[in-house]
């Protein structure tokens, strides 16, 4: 079995690296997730119903003539009313067609984000002011601050200050009372 994750970013397009690697690989299942599931472009739809199941929607051309041009051309905004009539009908039977293949998740559920604010405990924040006060070895003056690479520092000071382990031989190079073996 295998899964693709984003996969609207990397097989809607027969082009791409991920594609041509895609279609070499061998498997009973293949389940691509995609939090974009309708494609401005519908070439881009079938490509992902292809590499699930290429038998489903036919050829492209069969897909164009069937599916794509019909429903083009009644969503433009000039087309006439028996235009927009079989493109709402082509829509369904095109959902219809592929119902066994893709799995069309309603907004029911809707996602709710929390931020919580948490206060440093007593080891992370002496960690955090040993950090900043830490000295440069070779001038004894205070270590430069590099914004990005002191991020890094911090988000896993804040997440866990046991994350800071992996990172422990770097910022050892510089003096400073950052233990991190004895923290908790």
């Amino acid at each position: 079995m295998v899964f693709c994750d984003g996969a609207h970013q990397g097989l809607k397009n027969c082009d791409t690296k991920t594609h041509q690697i895609f279609k070499t690989v061998v498997s009973k299942r293949k389940i691509l997730l995609t939090g974009t599931p309708s494609p401005n472009d519908l070439m881009d739809y079938y490509n992902l119903i292809y590499r699930v199941n290429p038998n489903v929607l036919g050829t492209p051309a069969q897909f164009e003539e069937e599916y794509k041009n019909p429903i083009k051309r009644g969503s433009h905004k000039r087309a006439t009313a028996h235009d927009t009539e079989y493109m709402e009908r082509c829509c369904e039977e095109l959902k219809e067609k592929v119902k066994d293949v893709v799995d069309f998740q309603s907004q029911e559920y809707v996602k709710k984000d929390f931020v919580l604010g948490v206060a440093l405990t007593k080891p992370q924040l002496i960690m955090y002011e040993d950090y900043l006060n830490r000295e440069n070895p070779d001038t004894g003056n205070k270590a430069k601050r590099y914004c990005l690479a002191d991020f890094h520092v911090f988000n896993h000071l804040i997440t866990h200050p046991w994350l800071l382990i992996r990172d422990h031989e770097r910022i050892g190079d510089v003096k400073g009372n950052f233990e991190i073996q004895n923290i908790c």
